[in-house]
Order: C-alpha cells, then structure tokens, then sequence
C-alpha cells in the first residue's frame, strides 16, 4: 500500500565532508570510522526544541528528547504545524517520531517511525511510516525508506548549522505522490540554547 504524505524531501543524498553526493538505490554507506550508522549518539543534536515561522505565517515546531540507554536505544520526536495567526492560529496537524537502534537483517540500524495524526488524534496513515539512518555523522542525518517498501517518501535529511548567532536545523525532504519528485525544507532555530 502506498501511504500518502503531505510533503518530503530530496532525493537520495549524503553528506560527505559537507558535499551532497548521490548513493545508488539501496545502498547503505558506513560512517567515518567504517561502521553502518546504527549508533543513537550519532544523532544526538537532534534533541532540543526548534521552531520555525514560514514564510505564509504558520509556524512549525519540533522536538526531540535525549537518547535513553541500554539495549536498543531510542528518542522521541514531535512535530507540529500552525496555521498563521491570520487563519486561527491552530494547530493543522502533529507527528509523532520515533528513532531506535535495531538489529535489522544482522546490521545495526536507526529506525526513525513517523505517524501523522489530525488535531483530534485521528491517524492519517494505517501503520507509521518507516525510514532506516543511512548515513550520520554527528551533525547530520540522511533516512531513507528501507529498500522493497512503497513509499512516498524519497529522502529526509537533517543537518546542524551552529553559529554564534545560535544553532539551526535544516531539514530536507523528498517526496514523490506520482506526479514527480517534490521537496519540503524546514529552517529551526534552536529555541532551548
């Protein structure tokens, strides 16, 4: 079943020695020290809150927590877009977020699961759309859907930008829903330095 998204990102890409390079379907590139990304530290910046005012007024925000330990670590995400002030101000819609260490076929993997919910909490997708970490590197995070799976999500990737202005998070999304590919990004501005 192919699940319908409101947005996503660019195509398969990652970042290697801050260049975009393109990776063949499916492949799942290691990280500096040779290994495949599978470690949550990895992607520790993400935690913290952003926010962003887009350029219609809405405004979107993001959260991350802190990476809990043990076995198959994890975080936990929430998404939130608001309509501008002019419009109500309420909120459109939220995502949960979910990124965990899993063994997946014998190689550890960060799984990231995402689910879209009305403002009432009624799900938009039947099953939460999942993505593998295929590239990270402490300060930015390419995912992709597993190969096999249908999905209208091409690339999500993340990247931190820290300045002495304060730290932001560009995130870049690809999404094809048949009628060609089209991206969605995302400026925040860490709001918890």
């Amino acid at each position: 079943m192919r699940r319908t998204l409101i947005a996503g990102l660019s195509s398969t890409v990652l970042v290697t020695a801050g260049a975009w390079v393109a990776m063949p379907d499916g492949a799942v590139p290691a990280v500096q020290d040779g290994t495949v990304p599978g470690d949550i530290d990895s992607i520790a910046f993400l935690a913290g809150a952003w926010r962003m005012v887009r350029d219609d007024g809405s405004v979107c925000e993001e959260t991350w927590s802190e990476a809990d330990e043990g076995d198959h670590a994890s975080m936990m995400g929430m998404f939130r877009w608001t309509a501008p002030p002019e419009r109500g101000g309420a909120s459109r819609f939220v995502e949960i977020m979910t990124m965990r260490e899993e063994d997946v076929d014998g190689t550890p993997t960060l799984v990231y699961r995402l689910r879209h919910f009305g403002i009432d909490l009624s799900p938009w997708e039947e099953t939460p759309i999942v993505l593998h970490v295929v590239e990270a590197d402490g300060t930015s995070l390419l995912m992709k859907p597993p190969a096999g799976t249908e999905s209208d999500v091409i690339s999500i990737a993340y990247r931190l930008k820290q300045s002495d202005e304060g730290d932001r998070m560009i995130v870049d999304a690809l999404f094809d829903h048949g009628d060609g590919p089209s991206p969605l990004g995302f400026a925040f501005e860490r709001l918890d330095d």
